[in-house]
C-alpha cells in the first residue's frame, strides 16, 4: 500500500492525498496518544495515591495548589482556591485548571481525566501540524515525521501526558506557535493570536514571548500590516481580559510580575532560601517550601504577594539572589546536565540523580539546534541588521528568540527539565525544517 512506502511519503504532496489517508493518519496518532495515556495513567496511579476504589480521582490529591481550585470549579464553577485560608482568585492561570475540571465535570474516572486531557492537546498539535504543512508546500512525509518527534522520547511524552502540571500544555502549543510561524498559511496570524493567547493563560514563564513575538512579526513578515496587527490586538485582549477578571474579582490588575499571585511567595522561599543553589539542579526546590504557612495575618491575596514581594527587595535576599552568581550553574543545568533533577528523597533520606538517556537525545537536539541557529544569525548579520531579504532568515531568528525568550525567566528563578521539553521538541521541529530538502528527495514540478 502507497500510504506505508516510504518513497511515496517523501514525493507526495500534503494536498495530493485523499482525506480518508489524512483522516486515518489522525486516528492513528491518536490511538498512540490514546494508548500511551492510559498506560501512563495506570503507573502513575500505582506509584502516587490519586485515587479511590473506583478509580476515581481524589481531587485534593492534586499538586501545585490545583487542589482547591480545581475543587472549586467543579462543584461550583467558581474561579478560586482556598490556600492556608486566603481566598485566591488569581493563584493559578485558567487553561490547564479549566481542562481538568471540564474532564471531571464529565467523569471522575482518572483514566477518562487522562484521556480527556490528552485528547484535547495531542489532536490540537495535530491541527496546527496539519495546518503548517498544508500550506507551506511540504512533502507528507513531514508531517509524520514532526507527529513522531512529539512521541518519541519518553521523559518529554511524561510531560506532555501528565494531568499535574501546566507545562503538558506548553510542550505541544509552544512547538505549534513555531510551526505556525514558519507556515504560509493564510489564516497565520488569527492562528498565532490564538496560540498567543492560550500560552499567556497557561504559564507566566510565556509572557516575554507573548509580549515580544508580536513586534518581531511585524519585522519579519512581508504581509501587509493589517494582518499582522491581529497578534498585536489579541495580546492586548488576552492582557485586558485576565487584568478585568482580576480588577472585577480582587480590585488590581494582574499583570507582569503579578499576573498570578502566588509568584511571590515561591520566589521568596526558594530564590531566597540559602541552600537553593547548594541544592539545584538536583534536589526537589519543593522541600524548600514549608508545609504550611500562617496567613492569618494577611486580608487578601495580594496583601500576601506584596508581603513577600517586599521581602524578596530587601538587600539580604537580593544578596542571596545573585543573578549572576548563580547564572553559569543555571546555564550548566540547561544546556549539559543529563541526570535526574529536581528529586525528593528516598524513604532515607537519600536523593538518586541517575543518568536518564531522554536528557542525553534532549541536550544533542537542543545544543545543535542552537550552534546552527546562532552560526545562522552570525553568518548574516549584515543582512539581518541591515534588514536585508530578512524574511529568508526568520525560521533562525523565530528558533533564537522563542528559545531566549522562554530561557530568560527561568535562568531568573529556576529551571527543571519539565521546564525544557517545549523548546527541546522545538529545537528538533527546527532541525528538520531546516534541513527536510536535504534529507528527503523531492519530487520536482
Amino acid at each position: 500500500m502507497n500510504f506505508f512506502n516510504f518513497k511515496y511519503l517523501s514525493n507526495t504532496k500534503y494536498n495530493e492525498l485523499s482525506k480518508s489517508k489524512i483522516y486515518l493518519l489522525y486516528v492513528f496518532y491518536i490511538s498512540l496518544v490514546t494508548c500511551a495515556s492510559l498506560f501512563y495513567c495506570y503507573i502513575t496511579i500505582k506509584k502516587f495515591t490519586l485515587v479511590d476504589s473506583n478509580n476515581d480521582l481524589i481531587i485534593s490529591h492534586l499538586q501545585f495548589s490545583y487542589a482547591s481550585l480545581v475543587n472549586n470549579l467543579v462543584n461550583n464553577w467558581e474561579y478560586s482556591s482556598d490556600i492556608f485560608g486566603v481566598k485566591f482568585f488569581l493563584a493559578r492561570l485558567p487553561i490547564f485548571p479549566i481542562i481538568l475540571s471540564l474532564a471531571i465535570k464529565i467523569s471522575h474516572n482518572i483514566y477518562f481525566i487522562f484521556f480527556f486531557k490528552n485528547f484535547i492537546l495531542f489532536s490540537l498539535f495535530f491541527l496546527f501540524t496539519f495546518l503548517s504543512i498544508k500550506y507551506s508546500s511540504k512533502n507528507f512525509i513531514s508531517i509524520i515525521f514532526i507527529l513522531f518527534f512529539s512521541l518519541f522520547i519518553p521523559y518529554n511524552l511524561h510531560v506532555g501526558l501528565n494531568i499535574f502540571f501546566a507545562d503538558g500544555i506548553i510542550y505541544l502549543i509552544l512547538p505549534s506557535l513555531f510551526l505556525t510561524l514558519n507556515s504560509n498559511n493564510k489564516f497565520k496570524y488569527y492562528l498565532i493570536s490564538i496560540l498567543l493567547m492560550i500560552l499567556y493563560l497557561t504559564k507566566t514563564s510565556m509572557i516575554l514571548i507573548v509580549f515580544c513575538l508580536p513586534f518581531l512579526i511585524l519585522i519579519l513578515e512581508t504581509d501587509c500590516l493589517k494582518k499582522k496587527i491581529i497578534t498585536i490586538l489579541s495580546v492586548v485582549i488576552v492582557v485586558v481580559g485576565w487584568g478585568s477578571f482580576g480588577v472585577y474579582k480582587t480590585g488590581k490588575f494582574p499583570i507582569f510580575k503579578s499576573t498570578i499571585t502566588l509568584n511571590s511567595q515561591s520566589l521568596y522561599y526558594i530564590n531566597c532560601n540559602p541552600e537553593f543553589i547548594k541544592n539545584f539542579p538536583y534536589k526537589s526546590v519543593d522541600i524548600l517550601l514549608p508545609k504550611f504557612l500562617d496567613y492569618s495575618q494577611y486580608k487578601d491575596e495580594w496583601h500576601v504577594y506584596n508581603d513577600f514581594n517586599n521581602k524578596i527587595k530587601n538587600s539580604e535576599c537580593a544578596a542571596k539572589n545573585s543573578f549572576f552568581k548563580n547564572l553559569p550553574k543555571k546555564l550548566n543545568f540547561i544546556f549539559l546536565n543529563i541526570h535526574k533533577d529536581n528529586v525528593s528523597p528516598d524513604k532515607d533520606g537519600n536523593f538518586h540523580n541517575p543518568i536518564i538517556l531522554s536528557y542525553i537525545f534532549n541536550k544533542f537536539f537542543f545544543i545543535i539546534a542552537f550552534l546552527i541557529s546562532v552560526m545562522s544569525i552570525l553568518k548574516n548579520y549584515k543582512n539581518i541588521i541591515t534588514f536585508k531579504n530578512l524574511y529568508k532568515y526568520k525560521i533562525d531568528i523565530y528558533y533564537i528568540s522563542i528559545v531566549s525568550l522562554n530561557l530568560l525567566p527561568h535562568l531568573i528563578a529556576w529551571a527543571t527539565s519539565k521546564h525544557l521539553v517545549a523548546i527541546q521538541l522545538t529545537s528538533i521541529i527546527y532541525i528538520y525544517l531546516k534541513f527536510e530538502k536535504k534529507f528527503f528527495l523531492y519530487k520536482k514540478y
